[in-house]
């Protein structure tokens, strides 16, 4: 259980302290019930150094609850469902928009952009080149993402960390 916690929170989440906050969750629910969020966001707290508390602009929490939510909800499984199924009923000529809002997701859209475009990618450039056995779909948009202008993040906070990715079908 520890074990499993602790890969869900380091995976999802990309929280260096996965193991110690798995530990101390575990060893806190022997003890008792966590009854709310806040009560588990305090057990996560304690387990992070203050040092990392006081750099961080983000609450301490934030990563862990993060993990668990996209694990229970398949979020990643349901993003790479979501853009095969986007490119198999657009018309041609038609874009797909997609906004991400952490590295995970961001990578997978990233990667299937490249994958179904023709972008070759390859473990080592010592390795001959592979004829690609899909034929390209998609033409990327925007070669690197767009970002959010200081003044939408003074507006609008959730958006600093959002990324938009556009890809149109040929």
């Amino acid at each position: 259980m520890e074990k499993n916690l602790a890969d869900i929170i380091y995976q999802y989440g990309e929280e260096r302290y996965s193991r110690v906050i798995a530990k101390e969750i575990v060893k806190n629910r022997k003890i008792k019930f966590i009854s709310d969020t806040i009560e588990l966001s305090n057990i996560i707290k304690k387990c992070l150094p203050k040092k990392n508390q006081l750099k961080n602009k983000i609450h301490p929490a934030t990563k862990t609850f993060q993990a668990i939510r996209i694990y229970v909800n398949d979020e990643l499984g349901e993003l790479k469902t979501s853009l095969e199924k986007s490119l198999k009923i657009l018309n041609k000529d038609g874009l797909i928009l997609v906004v991400s809002f952490q590295s995970l997701e961001d990578r997978i859209v990233k990667d299937f952009f490249n994958h179904n475009s023709g972008k070759r990618w390859r473990s080592s450039r010592h390795y001959p080149e592979l004829p690609d056995k899909l034929a390209t779909q998609l033409k990327i948009i925007t070669k690197k993402p767009i970002l959010p202008s200081a003044s939408e993040i003074l507006e609008n906070p959730r958006s600093r960390s959002a990324k938009l990715r556009v890809a149109q079908k040929i």
